[in-house]
């Protein structure tokens, strides 16, 4: 708790009149972001109100960056005293310690940046009133809901609890980034540095894990993802890829302790600053050697990319391409760096040379381990001997069945392996084309997470392309798909599947796309109709399982089928299924013909 001695009232009361107007015009933009919608919609409320729930979960993009950008301003002005010499001596040569000078700064700061969200949130309960025309069935209710995302009335959405969420979650992402703006505030020299510093600290943590993600993804062969979640790293990414109403309590805490923290930092920083470098970059000439390396090496790699996708980045000597532009460009980037942090060309020096020696260092390792690939981890495979199980997400083949599974047997474990030798060994090998040009391959998605004995994980994720051409990846496919446990796995598991469908439709191939065209099967036969199409799956060959998600039949042309369309749920990213029966399809034919779908 901070006592009376800690702060001046003084201060905090001139600076609140001093710069009421920040207040006042965040006030005014959260209207006419959040607001503003409804209102103009206030009778045919369906029409926005997804966009509304988007404001009161705290996932709205335009929402958020006004929270980014009032954060930065209202620190900018309460701290502007720090980066102009008159006005730092004066400010200092008041009867107040730093420590109250800080401490009264953050108050006023952070009072300007919630204000006028607390009066906007409870703003928002007036929309409750809104509406829209009366939804009178089941069909009307779908039909609104895929024209406009959302069904949802203005009392569902405005209510009490979720307003007092959207508050907290806003509050939580203020209160972070004005304490990472008091930070750039009393490590920068000068405002315009300030507010660069202060947006740069904000999106540091994530850019550095994305660039380091792009840089594998792009040379390591194999590579999946870093696992990293984002909402951890930033917390405007904690409140946007919530699916509830506000912020869960653990990214709430997280972030409390996150704020606390560099306020504490700020405050130790702010007690050692030199006035005599009020008005230079930064108050503190390591700061100035740290963000100039940091800002070098992602400048560089960033442009070494660029460049190599307008040369042609799917040719030869990519990786050879790369680490040399990527080197060249360093020296530039580093030189313009240097003059913006010096105030001046001035730059050319043994000492600024031996930094810049520091960060080409840093950059041959970095692009030693990715683009060099000097560890291996392209070619990288494993014994089977070393296996105790492996995890598998695979649409193979064909993404007919989705396979989420974990095998433990020898025989599946075998054949993955060789699918994941085949893949490495074939990987240079370019797919068939046409003479045309066109492509005539076709590709398959593996995801694959290794357990080994001594407990150590191994993950990786290839695109196998499957063609004439790839001879060894083709017969390891057809290994995998024999195997008895994978073959199990294609199983449709009716349970889950009547969980997350929402919709069954079915239609002829040969009839146009429309709605009075199609036939809705209903909710009592889903269990037969699913179970029917799981026999026919179940006993099919690896050519002919293609099929299944193809209506082009061995012709080349497109065969009449029964096209059965599953929609799933909204929750269910992957959308939905299709499958097309064919004569062939006993099972399936029968039950639909049975229960009267087709004749």
């Amino acid at each position: 708790m901070l006592s009376t001695n800690s702060f001046s009232k003084t201060i905090i009361r001139e600076n609140l009149k001093r710069y009421w107007v920040i207040a006042f015009l965040g006030y005014i933009g959260y209207v006419m972001q959040g607001m503003m919608p409804v209102l103009m919609n206030y009778r045919t409320f369906n029409a926005v109100a997804d966009y509304a729930r988007s404001v009161v979960m705290g996932t709205s993009f335009v929402i958020n960056l006004f929270i980014v950008i009032i954060a930065i301003v209202a620190g900018s002005a309460v701290f502007g005293y720090l980066h102009t010499p008159v006005s730092s001596n004066a400010t200092h040569a008041l009867p107040v310690n730093r420590k109250q000078l800080f401490c009264s700064a953050v108050i006023s700061g952070w009072l300007l940046c919630v204000i006028p969200l607390v009066i906007f949130a409870f703003s928002m309960l007036v929309l409750r009133g809104a509406s829209s025309a009366s939804l009178t069935s089941e069909e009307m209710k779908s039909l609104t809901e895929m024209m406009f995302g959302s069904n949802a009335s203005a009392q569902e959405i405005y209510t009490l609890p979720h307003i007092l969420s959207f508050l907290l979650t806003s509050v939580i992402c203020t209160s972070v980034i004005f304490a990472t703006t008091c930070l750039a505030a009393v490590m920068a020299g000068k405002k315009v540095i300030h507010e660069l510093l202060a947006l740069f600290i904000f999106i540091l943590p994530s850019a550095l894990v994305l660039t380091a993600e792009s840089l594998c993804s792009e040379f390591l062969f194999g590579f999946d993802s870093l696992d990293v979640d984002y909402s951890w790293l930033n917390v405007t990414m904690a409140a946007m890829t919530e699916d509830t109403y506000g912020m869960d309590w653990q990214h709430i805490a997280y972030y409390i302790v996150v704020t606390i923290l560099l306020l504490g930092l700020s405050l130790i920083i702010y007690k050692k600053v030199k006035l005599e470098r009020i008005g230079m970059a930064t108050t503190f000439p390591v700061v100035s050697d740290v963000l100039v390396v940091i800002l070098t090496i992602l400048a560089s790699l960033s442009f070494g990319g660029v460049l190599d996708v307008f040369i042609d980045g799917s040719s030869s000597g990519k990786a050879t391409r790369y680490v040399i532009v990527t080197l060249i460009s360093s020296f530039i980037y580093y030189a313009i760096m240097r003059m913006i942090a010096d105030g001046g060309p001035a730059i050319f020096s043994l000492k600024n040379l031996k930094k810049y020696g520091v960060c080409f260092v840093l950059l041959l390792v970095i692009l030693a381990f990715t683009a060099m690939d000097i560890s291996g981890f392209a070619g990288k495979t494993i014994n089977s001997q070393d296996v105790e199980s492996v995890h598998l997400e695979t649409g193979f083949p064909k993404n007919v069945i989705m396979t989420d599974a974990s095998f433990d047997d020898p025989e599946v474990t075998e054949a993955l392996l060789g699918v994941q030798t085949a893949i490495i060994s074939e990987k240079d090998v370019k797919g068939k084309q046409s003479a045309e040009g066109y492509d005539e391959f076709t590709t398959e998605e593996f995801t694959l997470k290794w357990k080994l004995k001594n407990g150590k994980e191994l993950k990786r994720k290839y695109m196998a392309t499957v063609d004439e051409n790839h001879v060894k990846t083709n017969e390891a496919l057809k290994k995998l798909f024999n195997t008895k446990a994978f073959r199990e796995s294609l199983r449709i598991d009716v349970a889950k599947e009547i969980k997350r469908t929402k919709m069954i439709e079915i239609y002829s191939s040969s009839t146009d796309w429309e709605e009075e065209e199609n036939i809705r099967i209903k909710k009592e036969d889903w269990e037969g109709l699913l179970e029917a199409i799981d026999k026919d799956l179940s006993g099919v060959s690896y050519e002919l399982l293609s099929e299944y998600s193809d209506p082009v039949g061995d012709e080349g042309e497109e065969e009449e089928c029964t096209v059965i369309d599953i929609t799933y749920k909204e929750d269910d990213y992957s959308g939905g299924n299709v499958f097309y029966i064919r004569d062939r399809d006993k099972n399936t034919i029968a039950f639909l013909k049975d229960k009267g779908y087709i004749k």
